[in-house]
């Protein structure tokens, strides 16, 4: 699977050895399983939890065999609302899928529970909460997770009375007309909007598609561009009518290949331009309401590796390092007085949301 196999490259040049020892970070919410993307709305923040395959000691869980291990799929994927402080939390929605390795045989030393597959991000629009559903499958592995049980992977949904419906099934999307016209497979990522559109990337198709609900039934869903290759479309976020779009790449990594895209939103189909290169696996990106964009790059699991919050000005694309210590990051927002990223987003039990001051 795509997802997983991209964990293997990064390099960093530390000036903090951790968020403890920096003085612009907090440690606000720790104890989540595979955190994911994260939004701010409302004065709260969401985060989307992936979780850690089946609960520990469960009896005959659905798993088989992956390129990393033994991978297994279980119900402990969720959706957090907390208070900027992290004082205050709780699930809006839980009992969530959520496909995870239960061991590695790769040399990377996972835990049992990492690289889940599941939540992976959230957007609140109108006070209704979203959920993009990751899934990482192709039509031969479909029938595994799309049984009566598991049915919510590679979805779209909306959270109504603590309970997740799907509104939009894009893994139908890619198996049925794969529209980047290469390998199908689907996983389903980052989630943004503007007015009453909502746009999803889906890093493993490398495709995004545009999203039209009402609060009801099910969504409209319109094609809205794919990438050349394998791209791998991955953060989304919206500024003055035009989408952005962060690139983790595919395989062979290279150092420095990552873009930022920049899409119209307007009509059909996008054109495609490159809006910033020069960047390495990006897994999130976010804009503030200046329009400075923030890039967040992914750290891996090979020794010494770390990743990467960068903030980019708005007028000259001038790059300032706010972090390089980080132990792969996997989700980011941004707020007037703070930038929240999801710390350690490739393993169980050990999460934890970052808290960094703006000035």
């Amino acid at each position: 699977m795509l997802f997983f196999a991209f964990l293997t490259l990064a390099t960093s040049n530390p000036s903090y050895q951790s968020c403890r020892a920096d003085p612009r970070c907090d440690v606000i919410a720790q104890d989540f399983s595979n955190l994911r993307g994260l939004t701010f709305a409302n004065g709260k923040l969401y985060a989307a939890e992936a979780g850690r395959g089946p609960e520990v000691g469960a009896m005959n869980p659905h798993c088989f065999d992956g390129p990393l291990g033994r991978a297994c799929l279980g119900f402990t994927g969720a959706v957090w609302e907390m208070s900027p402080n992290g004082a205050y939390k709780q699930k809006v929605v839980d009992y969530l899928p959520s496909l995870a390795l239960a061991a590695s045989t790769d040399g990377t030393n996972v835990p049992a529970g990492g690289m889940a597959l599941g939540a992976a991000d959230v957007l609140v629009r109108n006070h209704d909460i979203y959920v993009v559903m990751g899934a990482g499958f192709t039509p031969e592995t479909e029938p595994m997770f799309h049984d009566e049980t598991h049915g919510f992977l590679g979805t779209v949904g909306i959270v109504r009375s603590g309970r997740y419906q799907v509104i939009a099934k894009l893994y139908r999307e890619e198996f049925d007309h794969n529209p980047d016209h290469h390998h199908i497979e689907t996983n389903p990522y980052g989630i943004t909007s503007d007015g009453n559109k909502m746009f999803v990337s889906d890093a493993a198709a490398n495709c995004v598609y545009q999203l039209e609900h009402d609060g009801t039934g099910d969504a409209n869903i319109h094609l809205k561009a794919c990438f050349e290759g394998e791209a791998v479309p991955t953060g989304v976020d919206m500024n003055g009518g035009h989408l952005y779009v962060g690139q983790l790449t595919g395989f062979p990594i290279v150092q420095g290949a990552a873009k930022v895209f920049k899409l119209n939103t307007g009509g059909g189909n996008s054109h495609i331009s490159t809006f910033l290169e020069g960047f390495t696996t990006i897994s999130d990106i976010a804009l503030d309401h200046t329009g400075d964009l923030y890039v967040l790059e992914t750290g891996t699991l090979a020794a010494g590796t770390k990743g990467t919050l960068w903030k980019v000005n708005r007028h000259n694309h001038d790059r300032t390092k706010i972090a390089d210590y980080l132990d792969f990051p996997m989700g980011l927002a941004v707020t007037d007085d703070y930038i929240f990223v999801a710390h350690k987003g490739n393993v169980a039990e050990d999460s934890e949301i970052l808290r960094f001051r703006c000035s």
